[in-house]
């Protein structure tokens, strides 16, 4: 669903970075972040970080198996 850019970002947010802490940690531009954020919330039918930290964690309790294979 997600590409693997997004999935990194994602996880980076939902782990309580900041999207400036995100773009410095990955050498990306910060608008950039933004659009990778942005498309995730899109694809997640989400709206907000809460709500893509509920979605990720539930994403993730479907596909147990996932971490294994990343």
């Amino acid at each position: 669903m997600l590409s693997s850019r997004e999935n990194e970002i994602a996880g980076l947010a939902a782990a309580g970075f900041s999207d400036k802490q995100i773009a410095k940690k990955l050498g990306i531009a910060f608008t950039t972040v933004r659009t990778h954020l942005s498309h995730a919330f899109r694809k997640l039918g989400v709206d907000n970080r809460v709500q893509l930290v509920e979605r990720l964690s539930m994403l993730k309790q479907d596909d147990p198996y996932k971490s294994a294979r990343n």
